[in-house]
């Protein structure tokens, strides 16, 4: 699993960039957890329990209340590849217990985890990780999992929003708008001719243009778009009122834009190659059989909209 591009989300703060923007979806998501929970604790008894891929914890809460209560509760361990990510929980929920780690190479023992949940997380190790994971649970143990499925809604966002940031980094504006403001700045400070302003402004002009026409050919697209919008805005508030912004400060946000942008195509592609296809699932269920694991997946919809696996498997 790549490491940059998402410590480089967690960093940024920008949920902006979150792909669960439908509010059915987020809600079937949350009544999800809460079934699966409640059938988890029924009848088991959890000691211990491990979050895979858990970002900053927005499941926390929720394992929190059914699996804590108002006892004391297992052990509940949330690990994710991402340091930032982890230090966002950790503000949130200071005693709970963190590991910082790839699932593909996950720091525990075998049969020593009672419940391990994830949610659109253990999919980027890879199928092997499935069965890695599983090896982990205790006798009788639960392995629930939600998942990228491949011909799901959110895939398909992904791979709209990869297209256009393909398009973004192509186009070269970033760099273009880079020189441009590098340049301003030089000759408002007399180190620069502003001949050589001239320039980089003709630079910049045909790759402005190229990006309005692209959020105006996508203006329903609602991940990059507004992204992208706000970017221009921003940008443009700078580029046309130097006066009013420090130079620091204006270079320190354009370079941080310019990292970002191939982090989050990064992600994007991420997610597409984790999704799962019936082929991904039918492998996992032939893998875990041969250990001797049962297994169920089942495709999930919202309001006729496919966008997830449900996996659950348990160790016999």
């Amino acid at each position: 699993m790549q490491y940059q591009g998402w410590e480089s989300y967690w960093q940024s703060g920008n949920r902006d960039q979150a792909l669960i923007a439908d509010a059915n979806v987020q809600s079937f998501i949350d009544q999800y957890w809460v079934l699966q929970l409640q059938a988890a604790i029924h009848g088991h008894t959890i000691g211990t329990a491990l979050e895979l891929g858990c970002g900053a914890g927005s499941l926390a809460p929720t394992i929190k209340h059914y699996l804590h209560g108002s006892v004391v509760g297992p052990l509940t361990v949330y690990l994710d590849i991402s340091h930032s990510a982890l230090a966002r929980l950790n503000t949130v929920h200071a005693s709970a217990a963190l590991v910082q780690a790839d699932m593909a190479r996950l720091p525990f023992r075998n049969d020593s985890i009672d419940l391990i949940l994830s949610q659109f997380g253990i999919e980027y190790a890879g199928t092997q990780a499935f069965c890695d994971s599983a090896g982990l649970l205790t006798s009788n143990g639960i392995l629930i999992a939600l998942c990228h499925h491949q011909d799901g809604c959110l895939v398909d966002r992904a791979k709209q929003a990869q297209r256009l940031l393909t398009e973004i980094v192509s186009c070269g504006m970033l760099p273009a708008a880079h020189f441009a403001l590098t340049t301003l700045f030089d000759c408002i400070e007399g180190r620069q001719a502003h001949a050589r302003f001239v320039e980089a402004d003709t630079l910049l002009s045909p790759k402005v243009q190229a990006v309005g026409l692209l959020v105006r050919q996508h203006s329903h697209e609602r991940l990059v778009i507004p992204w992208l919008s706000k970017f221009c805005r921003d940008f443009a508030a700078i580029y046309h009122h130097p006066q009013n912004y420090p130079r620091s400060a204006s270079m320190v946000w354009l370079d941080n834009m310019i990292r970002e942008l191939p982090a989050y195509l990064d992600r994007m592609q991420q997610l597409i190659t984790a999704s799962l296809s019936n082929t991904c699932i039918e492998l996992i269920q032939s893998r875990l059989g041969q250990a001797g694991f049962a297994f169920q997946a089942e495709p999930l919809s919202v309001k006729g909209q496919l966008f997830a696996w449900s996996l659950r498997i348990l160790r016999l």
